[in-house]
């Protein structure tokens, strides 16, 4: 009764979220600066991004207070897949 029957998916546009900045980083990011993405699963491949998300709730993870960050990648690679881990390194803009 619990167990899902179908999964839906928009894979035309790709997402990358980081939910692990401290309310120490997150001040320093906004929407527009730009990211490097890497995945653990492809060493090789370093994708550019754009902030296209930041929550504005924090959530308590084992005593810190981490936020949400969403990053849509300039371009896409075939061997994706959802739920792969990723790195995410964020430039604030100037």
């Amino acid at each position: 009764a619990s167990a899902p029957v179908v999964q839906l998916a928009d894979d035309s546009a790709w997402l990358v979220e980081t939910d692990d900045l401290t309310e120490i980083d997150v001040v320093n990011v906004n929407v527009g600066d730009k990211a490097t993405i890497n995945i653990d699963a492809l060493p090789e491949l370093e994708l550019t991004g754009t902030v296209v998300n930041v929550k504005p709730f924090g959530e308590n993870k084992q005593g810190d207070i981490t936020y949400t960050v969403t990053v849509a990648p300039d371009e896409h690679d075939e061997r994706l897949r959802w739920n792969m881990t990723a790195s995410v390194r964020i430039t604030p803009q100037e």
